[in-house]
């Protein structure tokens, strides 16, 4: 039981250390969330202009590179920030795309901005992602936080480890007690 509740404690730790990191890192990093050398970018859906194929508050995971294929959610850059839209059409031998990104409206994109083909979503996370991003402050509050319970809890742990001693002294000294009266019950001295 001891080891189970060890492990279990591990366990939630880790994830809540990986979440704390991941908080950090989507706050202070540049940009599409994840490194260039991953060969994905996350990007958060803030508005409903693509509302029929990605919702609102969705985080759309891209993968880097290829080409622009007809029917699929794509990325480009312009003029330094990420345009979601659904690709159309491809010309001049692939040299352009047209993008719709408003229902019935359609761009002409050069191939060379194109980021990549959106292949998952997960919905809800694009808005905590961009809360994030725009509130790094929060975030180091909130790691300062972290840090002094930490600390608080670190600091108590001997105190505490001696009162699980102590108590586990207790209960061996009222077991031995009881299981002695059991045995002297039935003796006249």
């Amino acid at each position: 039981m001891k080891i189970f509740r060890r492990l279990l404690r591990f366990i939630v730790c880790a994830a809540f250390a990986l979440a704390l990191a991941a908080a950090n890192y989507i706050a202070f990093a540049p940009g599409g969330i994840l490194p260039a050398g991953t060969g994905y970018a996350l990007y958060p859906v803030l508005d409903d202009r693509l509302d029929k194929v990605v919702k609102p508050g969705a985080l759309v995971v891209f993968q880097r590179g290829g080409s622009p294929e007809e029917g699929n959610i794509a990325a480009y850059m312009w003029w330094g920030s990420e345009v979601i839209g659904v690709v159309t059409s491809s010309e001049n031998n692939g040299a352009y795309f047209k993008l719709e990104y408003v229902a019935g409206e359609s761009y002409t994109v050069p191939s060379g901005y194109y980021i990549g083909k959106a292949v998952y979503t997960v919905d809800g996370v694009g808005a905590v992602c961009h809360w994030l991003g725009g509130h790094p402050t929060a975030v180091l509050v909130f790691d300062a936080a972290v840090v002094l319970i930490g600390a608080a809890y670190l600091l108590t742990a001997p105190k505490r480890r001696r009162k699980t001693e102590i108590q586990s002294l207790i209960e061996t000294f009222e077991f031995y007690g009881q299981k002695y009266d059991l045995e002297d019950a039935n003796i006249d001295y």
